[in-house]
């Protein structure tokens, strides 16, 4: 998972519009933890059918919804 996985799921162009993100069963295992920085509004994300660890995250500070 990217920065630009993000961007397109939300259908935005700008991290700071992301508010929620759906990425259900897209086999989603690495995470690009360094791009994640850049989305500081994104408060909801379902990640449900995929492997990916919550340490990953962290850097999803604004986060308050999570579906692993």
């Amino acid at each position: 998972m990217d920065g630009f996985l993000i961007l397109d799921s939300c259908k935005i162009k700008m991290p700071y519009e992301a508010i929620r993100s759906k990425l259900t069963g897209m086999n989603i295992v690495d995470v690009r933890e360094e791009d994640l920085v850049y989305f500081k509004d994104l408060k909801y994300l379902d990640l449900s059918e995929n492997s990916v660890h919550l340490h990953q995250l962290v850097n999803l500070v604004a986060l308050e919804e999570l579906d692993l």
